[in-house]
């Protein structure tokens, strides 16, 4: 489990997240965390956009702007690695 709060280098992904990594973000303890994780499931299985959190009772604009750069909705996707062993990038 981590604890350690989230920072925007080591962001929660919202649509991955458990109710331990909504509980790394400031504001946010046991309460808050379930009522996310019910409103994501209530959204299909995933937040559609990071202002779908002011649907989470208890998450109101102001908490928003200071969540916003500790979240992230997906995780960044995966470079492929190239022939010479090292990530693929842009020529």
């Amino acid at each position: 489990m981590s604890r350690t709060r989230a920072t925007a280098d080591d962001p929660v992904v919202l649509n991955t997240a458990t109710a331990d990594d909504f509980r790394r973000l400031p504001g946010v303890g046991e309460k808050r965390a379930a009522a996310a994780l019910a409103v994501r499931a209530r959204l299909g299985g995933r937040f559609h956009a990071i202002d779908d959190l002011l649907k989470v009772k208890g998450i109101g604009r102001t908490t928003l702007r200071r969540l916003r750069p500790l979240v992230r909705l997906d995780p960044p996707p995966l470079l492929p690695a190239s022939p010479e062993g090292g990530v693929a990038g842009p020529r």
